[in-house]
């Protein structure tokens, strides 16, 4: 016997169940300042809010004040969600009519068959089905108004996208000290994520400060905006940050960071160094090179997450070596991998994008050889068609 189940009364209130929602995204691994910021400037243009609300209004701002703020977004990406799909519904319904018509000029003007008859009929009653879908889809939505929003948050996607693509290449992000503070008070407020820095980060300072052999220090140049280190995997850089400001690389001295070509920023041995209003903290947001986004493209590949893949290879579609990187230990591409574990998706994508069929892992293997040897059928007759019309 299935007895009644009680329900608890002591439920929380909705909004500190939309507070759980937001706390969870801002503690997941990787968050940082300038990623909530894009985000929150990018959903802003899309919903076309002008609310000035940043990462640090999250940590600061009344828990009603946040509640309100993410349900006036999920509500405008709910309803963007709906807009998009009543673009796609009239798509498909537009590309069935345009097949039902097709079909129906097939039959002969005038029809003795009476299967044929039956399924002209049928052809016309599902146009008549279509037509009155169309028709509800048009009184109930602004056709005009949701292509108009869908196309304007592409062209805003493309530029956050820019924006990113900027900035990996800057690899680092400068935020202004609001007030005294110490670094890990700083990191805490601004949610602030040093994880790139080793735990702590750099600051800048209008004193001399002591520089020895191992202390890292990053440049700014101040008319390029350019940033320059030796240790986030800069391979650009033909010089050492020490030999860029005349410096013997094994000399102790006392170094001003008023510098008239570069902002200079020293490296804190401690998270509690203190520092003070109005001078600027430097962090690392970016590797320098795209081992982490390849050994992303690498694992997606191999389980079968296309999606993740499309949204790499779109993000690095100007770097043509991305796709073919190798993966250190056995020199496989994304292709073999795919191709090994039988995704003919992310197969197929990958050979729409470059990817190369001959090239070959430290085992002298091709991607046909892997998809061979695991018995992927879809793969391995595909892999042929495709070597026999080059």
């Amino acid at each position: 016997m299935v007895t009644k189940r009680h329900r608890s009364r002591n439920y929380p209130s909705p909004e500190y169940c939309i507070l759980d929602m937001v706390n969870a995204h801002l503690k997941m691994k990787q968050r940082r300042t300038w990623t909530i910021n894009l985000a929150l400037r990018t959903a802003n243009q899309m919903f076309k809010s002008s609310n000035p609300f940043d990462s640090q209004d999250l940590v600061e701002g009344d828990i009603m004040a946040v509640c309100c703020y993410f349900g006036f977004f999920f509500m405008s990406g709910y309803k963007y969600r709906q807009s998009r799909a009543v673009l796609k519904r009239l798509d498909e319904l537009n590309v069935l009519k345009i097949g039902i018509k097709d079909e129906m000029e097939q039959f002969p003007s005038l029809i003795t068959n009476v299967k044929d008859l039956k399924r002209k009929k049928e052809l016309e009653n599902l146009i008549t089905v279509y037509d009155e879908e169309i028709q509800f889809l048009d009184q109930n939505y602004d056709i005009v108004k949701c292509n108009i929003w869908v196309r304007q948050v592409s062209e805003i996607q493309n530029k956050c996208r820019a924006m990113v693509a900027e900035k990996i290449v800057q690899r680092f992000d400068v935020v202004k000290v609001p007030r005294i503070t110490t670094i890990n008070d700083l990191a805490v407020d601004m949610i602030i994520n040093l994880s790139l820095t080793c735990g702590t980060g750099f600051y800048s300072s209008k004193m001399h400060e002591t520089v020895w052999k191992g202390r890292k220090l990053v440049l700014r140049d101040k008319e390029t905006g350019e940033f320059f280190d030796d240790f986030s995997g800069n391979t650009d850089q033909k010089e050492t940050v020490r030999q860029m400001l005349g410096l013997e690389e094994e000399q102790v001295v006392e170094l001003s960071g008023d510098n008239s070509k570069y902002e200079i920023y020293f490296e804190s041995s401690s998270r509690n160094k203190t520092l003070k209003a109005g001078s600027w903290f430097l962090y690392q947001i970016f590797p320098g090179t795209t081992l982490q986004c390849q050994r992303l493209l690498f694992k997606a590949a191999k389980t079968g997450e296309l999606d993740t893949v499309q949204k790499l290879v779109a993000f690095f579609n100007a770097d043509n070596s991305f796709i073919k990187s190798k993966e250190h230990g056995s020199g496989n591409t994304a292709l073999h991998m795919a191709c090994r574990h039988g995704h003919f998706d992310i197969v197929l994508y990958l050979l729409e994008n470059g990817a190369d069929i001959d090239m070959s892992n430290n085992h002298h293997n091709t991607p046909f050889s892997l998809a061979t040897e695991s018995l992927q059928k879809r793969s391995v007759s595909f892999l042929l068609n495709g070597e026999r019309t080059r």
